[in-house]
């Protein structure tokens, strides 16, 4: 089953669109990440968990959005960032024209942290002024969650 919508003719998606409204966006910098990890971590996990989703749920995955405000890795080199307001508007128009194409449960999946603001300025506003609305997940936090979870259990 094809889950990027770039792989698909408008025929497939309409067709998929019949069995489902899911879409999810990944989104994740190009930025350093220590000598030891590509510059494209944060978005190939991001677009790895949308993958997994949308094969469990028959949802869709966009292409990721890796121009992101990236926070204080500007300083490296081969970091790409954008102003946060851009990636916000970036962010809204996507989703809106998702939205006004009939998916109605939109999924944002980042792991980058100082994507938190944007992400979160831009689904409410969403919500407060165009009503669509959207939902922001982040793995990375949820995996610090739960192995803070066992580490705890295991000392108890």
């Amino acid at each position: 089953m094809k889950v990027f919508i770039d792989e698909m003719t408008w025929r497939e998606l309409k067709e998929r669109m019949h069995k489902t409204d899911i879409a999810y966006l990944p989104l994740g910098t190009i930025e350093c990440h220590g000598p030891h990890l590509p510059m494209g971590s944060d978005y190939y996990v991001s677009t790895a968990v949308s993958i997994l989703a949308a094969k469990r749920t028959g949802g869709i995955v966009m292409p990721p959005l890796t121009y992101n405000f990236t926070g204080a890795t500007n300083a490296f080199k081969g970091t790409i960032g954008i102003p946060m307001e851009l990636e916000m508007k970036i962010i809204k128009a996507v989703l809106k024209s998702l939205w006004e194409q009939g998916f109605r449960r939109l999924f944002v999946i980042s792991t980058h942290g100082p994507n938190d603001v944007p992400i979160r300025m831009a689904i409410r506003e969403l919500y407060e002024y165009e009503r669509v609305i959207a939902v922001y997940f982040n793995p990375h936090k949820c995996a610090v969650n739960l192995a803070s979870k066992e580490i705890y259990n295991y000392r108890a």
